[in-house]
Protein backbone atom coordinates (compact mmCIF):
# COMPACT_ATOMS: atom_id res chain seq x y z
CA UNK A 1 0.00 0.00 0.00
CA UNK A 2 1.48 3.33 -1.07
CA UNK A 3 1.18 6.17 1.41
CA UNK A 4 1.85 9.82 0.68
CA UNK A 5 4.13 11.42 3.24
CA UNK A 6 3.31 15.02 4.16
CA UNK A 7 5.63 17.25 6.17
CA UNK A 8 7.38 20.58 6.30
CA UNK A 9 10.84 21.02 4.81
CA UNK A 10 13.30 20.28 6.28
CA UNK A 11 11.33 18.90 9.23
CA UNK A 12 8.20 19.29 11.30
CA UNK A 13 4.45 19.31 10.86
CA UNK A 14 1.84 21.99 11.47
CA UNK A 15 -1.79 22.89 10.82
CA UNK A 16 -1.17 23.14 7.07
CA UNK A 17 0.35 19.67 6.80
CA UNK A 18 -2.56 18.29 8.85
CA UNK A 19 -5.06 19.99 6.54
CA UNK A 20 -3.35 18.71 3.36
CA UNK A 21 -3.10 15.16 4.71
CA UNK A 22 -6.76 15.30 5.71
CA UNK A 23 -7.85 16.51 2.27
CA UNK A 24 -5.83 13.78 0.57
CA UNK A 25 -7.41 11.13 2.79
CA UNK A 26 -10.87 12.52 2.00
CA UNK A 27 -10.02 12.19 -1.69
CA UNK A 28 -9.23 8.50 -1.17
CA UNK A 29 -5.45 8.62 -0.82
CA UNK A 30 -3.42 7.10 2.00
CA UNK A 31 -1.63 10.08 3.53
CA UNK A 32 0.31 10.45 6.77
CA UNK A 33 2.12 13.36 8.35
CA UNK A 34 5.82 12.85 9.03
CA UNK A 35 7.91 15.24 11.13
CA UNK A 36 11.07 13.88 9.43
CA UNK A 37 9.89 14.22 5.83
CA UNK A 38 13.40 14.18 4.35
CA UNK A 39 13.99 10.83 6.04
CA UNK A 40 10.82 9.57 4.35
CA UNK A 41 12.00 10.86 0.97
CA UNK A 42 15.43 9.26 1.36
CA UNK A 43 13.83 6.01 2.43
CA UNK A 44 11.77 5.96 -0.77
CA UNK A 45 14.90 6.65 -2.82
CA UNK A 46 16.82 3.89 -1.05
CA UNK A 47 14.11 1.27 -1.55
CA UNK A 48 13.89 2.17 -5.27
CA UNK A 49 17.57 2.09 -6.30
CA UNK A 50 17.04 -1.43 -7.67
CA UNK A 51 14.35 -0.32 -10.12
CA UNK A 52 16.94 0.08 -12.86
CA UNK A 53 17.98 -3.55 -12.52
CA UNK A 54 14.42 -4.75 -13.08
CA UNK A 55 14.09 -2.42 -16.09
CA UNK A 56 17.39 -3.49 -17.65
CA UNK A 57 16.55 -7.19 -17.28
CA UNK A 58 12.90 -6.68 -18.26
CA UNK A 59 11.54 -8.47 -15.21
CA UNK A 60 8.77 -7.64 -12.80
CA UNK A 61 9.57 -6.99 -9.14
CA UNK A 62 8.45 -10.48 -8.06
CA UNK A 63 10.39 -12.12 -10.89
CA UNK A 64 13.50 -10.23 -9.80
CA UNK A 65 13.12 -11.29 -6.17
CA UNK A 66 12.29 -14.88 -7.13
CA UNK A 67 15.55 -15.45 -9.01
CA UNK A 68 18.49 -16.00 -6.65
CA UNK A 69 21.20 -14.42 -8.82
CA UNK A 70 19.13 -11.32 -9.53
CA UNK A 71 18.19 -11.01 -5.86
CA UNK A 72 21.85 -11.29 -4.78
CA UNK A 73 22.85 -8.54 -7.21
CA UNK A 74 19.98 -6.40 -5.97
CA UNK A 75 21.21 -6.91 -2.39
CA UNK A 76 24.67 -5.71 -3.46
CA UNK A 77 23.17 -2.63 -5.14
CA UNK A 78 21.17 -1.77 -2.02
CA UNK A 79 24.15 -2.37 0.27
CA UNK A 80 26.30 -0.04 -1.83
CA UNK A 81 23.61 2.64 -1.62
CA UNK A 82 23.17 2.07 2.12
CA UNK A 83 26.89 2.65 2.78
CA UNK A 84 26.67 5.92 0.87
CA UNK A 85 23.61 7.28 2.68
CA UNK A 86 25.02 6.24 6.05
CA UNK A 87 28.29 8.07 5.34
CA UNK A 88 26.27 11.13 4.34
CA UNK A 89 24.46 10.93 7.70
CA UNK A 90 21.06 10.19 6.18
CA UNK A 91 18.59 8.10 8.18
CA UNK A 92 16.72 5.47 6.20
CA UNK A 93 13.50 4.85 8.11
CA UNK A 94 11.98 1.36 7.92
CA UNK A 95 8.86 1.55 5.77
CA UNK A 96 5.62 0.03 7.07
CA UNK A 97 5.67 -3.70 6.42
CA UNK A 98 9.36 -3.74 5.49
CA UNK A 99 12.46 -4.71 7.42
CA UNK A 100 15.14 -2.14 8.26
CA UNK A 101 17.73 -1.88 5.44
CA UNK A 102 20.44 -4.09 6.96
CA UNK A 103 17.94 -6.84 7.82
CA UNK A 104 16.32 -6.61 4.39
CA UNK A 105 19.70 -6.94 2.64
CA UNK A 106 20.63 -9.93 4.83
CA UNK A 107 17.28 -11.61 4.07
CA UNK A 108 17.80 -11.07 0.33
CA UNK A 109 21.12 -12.92 0.59
CA UNK A 110 19.47 -16.08 1.92
CA UNK A 111 20.11 -18.72 -0.76
CA UNK A 112 17.49 -20.47 -2.82
CA UNK A 113 14.79 -19.65 -5.29
CA UNK A 114 11.70 -17.89 -3.92
CA UNK A 115 8.23 -18.79 -5.06
CA UNK A 116 5.77 -16.01 -5.82
CA UNK A 117 2.41 -16.05 -7.54
CA UNK A 118 3.37 -14.32 -10.82
CA UNK A 119 0.66 -13.80 -13.46
CA UNK A 120 1.32 -15.04 -16.99
CA UNK A 121 -0.15 -11.84 -18.40
CA UNK A 122 2.60 -9.19 -18.53
CA UNK A 123 0.00 -6.46 -18.04
CA UNK A 124 -0.86 -7.87 -14.61
CA UNK A 125 2.73 -8.02 -13.34
CA UNK A 126 4.11 -5.41 -10.96
CA UNK A 127 6.62 -3.44 -13.03
CA UNK A 128 8.59 -0.44 -11.84
CA UNK A 129 8.01 3.01 -13.29
CA UNK A 130 11.50 2.82 -14.84
CA UNK A 131 10.48 -0.36 -16.66
CA UNK A 132 7.39 1.51 -17.88
CA UNK A 133 9.51 4.44 -19.12
CA UNK A 134 11.65 2.09 -21.21
CA UNK A 135 8.64 0.08 -22.38
CA UNK A 136 6.91 3.26 -23.57
CA UNK A 137 10.18 4.49 -25.16
CA UNK A 138 9.92 7.89 -23.46
CA UNK A 139 13.63 8.60 -23.92
CA UNK A 140 14.07 9.46 -20.24
CA UNK A 141 13.74 7.83 -16.83
CA UNK A 142 14.19 8.73 -13.17
CA UNK A 143 17.52 6.86 -12.96
CA UNK A 144 19.47 10.10 -12.41
CA UNK A 145 17.29 10.90 -9.39
CA UNK A 146 17.81 7.44 -7.89
CA UNK A 147 21.10 5.78 -8.79
CA UNK A 148 22.56 9.07 -9.98
CA UNK A 149 22.04 10.57 -6.54
CA UNK A 150 23.84 7.62 -4.93
CA UNK A 151 26.72 8.03 -7.38
CA UNK A 152 26.92 11.78 -6.65
CA UNK A 153 26.93 11.28 -2.89
CA UNK A 154 29.42 8.43 -3.21
CA UNK A 155 31.80 10.70 -5.10
CA UNK A 156 31.32 13.44 -2.50
CA UNK A 157 32.14 11.02 0.33
CA UNK A 158 34.96 9.11 -1.36
CA UNK A 159 32.96 5.88 -1.75
CA UNK A 160 33.11 3.96 -5.01
CA UNK A 161 29.71 3.04 -6.43
CA UNK A 162 30.34 0.68 -9.37
CA UNK A 163 26.93 -0.98 -9.21
CA UNK A 164 24.86 2.18 -9.07
CA UNK A 165 27.12 3.73 -11.72
CA UNK A 166 26.52 0.74 -13.98
CA UNK A 167 22.74 0.99 -13.57
CA UNK A 168 22.87 4.74 -14.23
CA UNK A 169 24.93 4.29 -17.41
CA UNK A 170 23.02 1.33 -18.83
CA UNK A 171 19.53 2.73 -18.17
CA UNK A 172 20.54 6.09 -19.67
CA UNK A 173 21.94 4.31 -22.73
CA UNK A 174 18.77 2.24 -23.11
CA UNK A 175 16.51 5.27 -22.72
CA UNK A 176 18.46 7.33 -25.26
CA UNK A 177 18.42 4.50 -27.79
CA UNK A 178 14.72 3.76 -27.06
CA UNK A 179 15.66 0.19 -26.16
CA UNK A 180 12.92 -1.90 -24.54
CA UNK A 181 13.16 -3.44 -21.07
CA UNK A 182 15.08 -6.70 -21.12
CA UNK A 183 17.70 -5.56 -23.62
CA UNK A 184 20.41 -7.01 -21.35
CA UNK A 185 20.70 -10.37 -19.64
CA UNK A 186 22.06 -10.75 -16.13
CA UNK A 187 25.22 -12.39 -17.50
CA UNK A 188 25.89 -9.48 -19.88
CA UNK A 189 25.34 -7.01 -17.04
CA UNK A 190 27.69 -8.91 -14.72
CA UNK A 191 30.36 -9.07 -17.44
CA UNK A 192 30.12 -5.30 -17.83
CA UNK A 193 31.04 -4.99 -14.14
CA UNK A 194 34.31 -6.82 -14.75
CA UNK A 195 35.48 -4.28 -17.36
Amino acid sequence: ENTLGIGRYPQGTDALTAEIAGLLRKAGFHADEHPQIMGVKWTKLFYNVGNGLFAILGVSVKEGFQDERTRFLLADILEEAYHVVQREGIDVLPMPGRKPPAEMIAAMRQPGQRQYDIPDDDDLKLHTSMWQDLYLKRGRTEVADLNGEIVRLGRKNGIETPLNTLLLDVVNRMASARMPPGAYTLDVLLRALQK
